[in-house]
C-alpha cells in the first residue's frame, strides 16, 4: 500500500484543491478492507473530473490506481469484470484482445472506471446513454469492511442506487459492463 502523508495537496481538473490527512493508494482488496475498517472517515477519489469539491476531505483520501485491470471475462453473457481503479485509457487497450470496447465513453479518457461511473459521466452521442447505464454488476466495500455483490438480482436495490452514487454507498472495487 502506497501512502502519502499530511500536507500532500490533492487538486481536481478546476483547480480545487485542500489537504489530507493522508492520501491512501491500496494495491489489495484486503489492504482496502483494513483502512476501511479503522478509520471512520474516508473519500474515494477518482482522476478528480468532478468539477465540484465532491472528493474534499481532512482525513484520508483513497486512490485506487493501484486496483486496475480486467479480472474476468465471460464470452457467452460478452461481459467483463474490471477492478475499480482501472482508468478508460487502459480499458480500451485492455479490451481489444478479447474483441470487447465500451459501448460508450465521454470525451475525456483519464477518468478511472469507477470514478466515471458514480459520477454518471455521460457518453458522446445523443442516442447513448450515460456509462453507468451499461453496468450489469459491482463489487461494494461497505463502511463495516463487508464485500457486497450488487447486480438486478442480488442486492438488487443498492445496484440500482450505487450505478451513480457519488461514493455514498461505499467503495465500488469491480465493475462488471
Amino acid at each position: 500500500m502506497k501512502i502519502q502523508q499530511a500536507n500532500d495537496v490533492w487538486r481536481n481538473w478546476s483547480g480545487s484543491q485542500f489537504s489530507a490527512a493522508r492520501i491512501v493508494q491500496p494495491s489489495q482488496i484486503s489492504e482496502l478492507q483494513s483502512l476501511v475498517k479503522t478509520h471512520a472517515h474516508i473519500r474515494a477519489v477518482g482522476a478528480g473530473h468532478s468539477f465540484s469539491p465532491l472528493a474534499k476531505t481532512d482525513e484520508v483520501l483513497l486512490n485506487l490506481d493501484l486496483l486496475k485491470g480486467i479480472v474476468a471475462f465471460d464470452q457467452e453473457k460478452t461481459q467483463y469484470t474490471v477492478r475499480a481503479g482501472t482508468r478508460l485509457y487502459d480499458l480500451g487497450k485492455d479490451l481489444v484482445p478479447i474483441n470487447q470496447a465500451l459501448i460508450n465513453q465521454g470525451d475525456i479518457d483519464q477518468q478511472s472506471l469507477a470514478g466515471a461511473i458514480s459520477t454518471g459521466t455521460h457518453g458522446t452521442g445523443i442516442d447513448l446513454p450515460c456509462i453507468s447505464a451499461f453496468v450489469e454488476g459491482f463489487e461494494l466495500l461497505t463502511a463495516d469492511g463487508e464485500l457486497l455483490q450488487c447486480h438486478r438480482e442480488q442486492n438488487a436495490e443498492i445496484f440500482q442506487a450505487g450505478r451513480v452514487a457519488l461514493g455514498s454507498l461505499g467503495v465500488l472495487t469491480q465493475i462488471t459492463l
